[in-house]
């Protein structure tokens, strides 16, 4: 098999046809996908120049945009001082000042935070952690 930097744009997209199941499509008969090289503020650009209004607002983008200067010296500065690091049984500053301001800003009774990547994972979690809590209060009764 070739390495993906071997590809050309033409290559990509037919393998990208072949192989790749996007969200809100069928695998056996997808719809079309335009390869976007480049975003800013609300614009997207395609690899023939056209430019495209995302009316979608994508899945992270929808508040601030593309590009969006704040956001990327942010990102930046916290990419030089720490990039990541797993939060099971590790701490880091920022994260333990995230978890406090969402809790001044949470209702009364609500006193802890658990922290997930992504809208699927912290789905799972509740659900995972309902049934805990159910199966902790039958085996108290």
């Amino acid at each position: 098999m070739t390495k993906e930097t071997d590809l050309n744009t033409q290559e990509l997209s037919e393998f990208d046809l072949k192989h790749v199941w996007h969200p809100y499509t069928s695998l056996e008969n997808p719809i079309p996908t335009y390869n976007i090289t480049r975003a800013k503020n609300c614009t997207l650009f395609m690899d023939d120049g056209t430019e495209l209004t995302d009316g979608m607002s994508s899945w992270w983008a929808c508040l601030h945009g593309y590009g969006n200067e704040y956001i990327i010296n942010a990102i930046e500065k916290q990419l030089h001082e720490l990039s990541h690091v797993m939060f099971a049984g590790i701490r880091h500053n920022p994260a333990t000042k995230l978890c406090k301001k969402l809790l001044d800003i949470a209702p009364k009774g609500l006193e802890s935070v658990f922290l997930a990547d992504s809208g699927s994972v912290a789905v799972e979690v509740a659900l995972k952690m309902a049934v805990q809590s159910q199966s902790a209060k039958f085996k108290t009764n």
